[in-house]
């Protein structure tokens, strides 16, 4: 995943401060960005972690890291097993863009 497309770069401006996240877009569609880099930041691909290393490493970005922890997953960004026991990266399926030019027959 590019961390450095305009919209990462935007979200890192607006959002965080010092490494950690100051406010959370209110706007569903511009989370997707901010959620990127935090769970970037405290997860490397491949790793695997337990529900309390997560919870530690999340709250050294966020405010509230169980909640933090719920959108992650909820969102596709972090997988984990039924039990909670195992963390890891997701992933995101890319944002459906608009189609210009195209009509229906």
């Amino acid at each position: 995943m590019d961390h450095d497309s305009p919209a990462h770069v935007d979200a890192r401006r607006r959002f965080f401060r010092d490494g950690r996240l100051r406010d959370l877009p209110r706007r569903h569609g511009a989370r997707g960005p901010v959620l990127d880099l935090v769970a970037a930041s405290v997860l490397d691909e491949g790793e695997h972690v337990d529900e309390r290393q997560l919870t530690e490493r999340l709250a050294g970005v966020v405010d509230d890291p169980v909640l933090m922890r719920r959108l992650l997953v909820d969102s596709g960004r972090v997988h984990r097993t039924a039990d909670g026991s195992d963390y890891w990266l997701g992933q995101v399926p890319p944002e459906p863009t608009p189609t210009t030019g195209t009509a229906d027959v």
